[in-house]
């Protein structure tokens, strides 16, 4: 469960910028869409969706970015670069993270608060990258720490490791720094590369599995495609459960099977005739219907792990009232059963609505026109009372196009055409 994420120096956002899921006191709108858990004495209560408004170039992608980037470091155990990006190519040349318009050098820093079934984890990470577009600068860690139910596991300085041990294990302690301070390189992670291998495997794995098991970042519409894995020996139309019921919802008259020829080890889906595959539905349903079809196993498989789906444009071609289904899904806990998450960015105002979020739910990012950077706030950061309070009643939507929450201005492109 995602409960915050803060990063700083990276792309657009300059300054510390962090995405909340936690609820804000005295919210008391929307109760169901609540989750909440106990870690030791300490009671939370997280949102289960969240909503990011902001006008093109605004940063609103750049801080999905960040936490892709962040997921992808981790993964690789390292902060080189890969030679592989999926939609995002920041978060695979490090070189284009920095802020652009800096006049020193400054880290770029990530700290992500995640909650799995048993534990809540505080990792914070600072890296030294060098300026933007800096190819050749020699990349290294600056600090790194963990944090479990709120006691540091370990807090790292460069290749100097210390841990939170009872006296008891001083002597192993000792050891695992000199392990550390011999082993470690200057770019590698030691939650990845010593963490979990010499301190706390159970730990680490804890953490780590549920990050890239249950955590799906998607940085593009295009990206949501789910396999489907079928023996290569033979030819196989197969079911997924769920697409009789698309095709009822979305008045498709051909049927939908995943197809996999004998030889192929992955099944595409294409609408059928008659039992047999025509076409890939890409060739043959609309745009809009393909994009859900895409996105529907992703879905299912968050909520049903209890998943978070963070994702930039997950409402584009998609009708409101589909979107609206979607966001429903996560507040109706007899589907969600698990605690799902689901936040994604939009230039859709409709969804600002009181029935559809909280204020706390709905977020805005907006960029200065001065030095570019940009800053993200909430719409219960308002409060309630004076000229620019938030009232339960009033109508957001209509009122965020006025201007009165800020992140938009009016855009007049006569003079660009003229």
């Amino acid at each position: 469960m995602l409960i915050s994420f803060s990063v700083s120096n990276y792309k657009s956002f300059k300054d510390k910028a962090t995405l909340s899921l936690e609820k804000v006191p005295k919210q008391k709108d929307l109760s169901y869409s609540l989750i909440k858990r106990k870690y030791g004495k300490e009671k939370k209560e997280i949102l289960s969706t969240s909503v990011i408004y902001g006008l093109n170039a605004s940063g609103k992608s750049n801080i999905i970015s960040a936490l892709n980037t962040l997921v992808r470091i981790i993964n690789r155990s390292h902060v080189r670069n890969s030679n592989s990006f999926i939609g995002d190519p920041a978060s695979s040349s490090l070189e284009l993270i920095p802020f652009q318009f800096l006049d020193e050098i400054r880290p770029t820093v990530f700290c992500l608060e995640y909650a799995t079934e048993t534990h809540c984890y505080v990792y914070e990470l600072s890296v030294e990258l060098g300026s933007f577009n800096d190819e050749k600068f020699e990349r290294f860690i600056n600090s790194e720490s963990l944090r479990v139910d709120g006691s540091l596991l370990f807090q790292r300085e460069q290749n100097e490791v210390d841990f939170s041990l009872s006296e008891k294990d001083g002597a192993r302690n000792e050891l695992v720094k000199e392990l550390a301070r011999k082993s470690l390189k200057d770019d590698e992670l030691f939650l990845t590369n010593g963490f979990k291998n010499i301190v706390n495997k159970e730990l680490a794995d804890d953490f780590l599995l549920n990050i890239r098991k249950r955590l799906h970042v998607i940085c593009h519409a295009d990206l949501f495609k789910a396999s489907f894995f079928a023996p290569k020996s033979e030819e196989i139309v197969f079911d997924y459960y769920g697409l009789s019921e698309i095709k009822r919802i979305f008045g498709l008259k051909n049927d939908l099977k995943y197809y996999s020829p004998a030889g192929e080890d992955t099944g595409t889906l294409y609408s059928c005739a008659n039992g047999k595959p025509v076409l890939p539905v890409e060739q043959f349903e609309s745009y809009g219907t393909v994009r859900f079809l895409r996105m529907y196993p992703v879905i299912l498989d968050v909520l049903k792990n209890g998943g978070e789906l963070i994702a930039d444009e997950f409402d584009a071609s998609l009708h409101p009232n589909v979107v609206f289904s979607l966001i429903s899904i996560f507040h109706n806990d007899e589907v969600n059963t698990k605690g799902a998450q689901l936040v994604f960015n939009t230039q859709n105002p409709l969804y600002m609505t009181k029935t559809a979020f909280r204020r706390d739910e709905i977020k805005f990012v907006e960029k200065s026109r001065e030095d570019g950077s940009s800053t993200i706030y909430c719409l219960a950061d308002y409060g309630t009372s004076g000229s620019k309070g938030v009232r339960k009643g009033e109508d957001y939507m209509h009122n965020y196009l006025r201007s009165k929450y800020g992140a938009i201005e009016d855009i007049d492109l006569i003079k660009l055409f003229k």
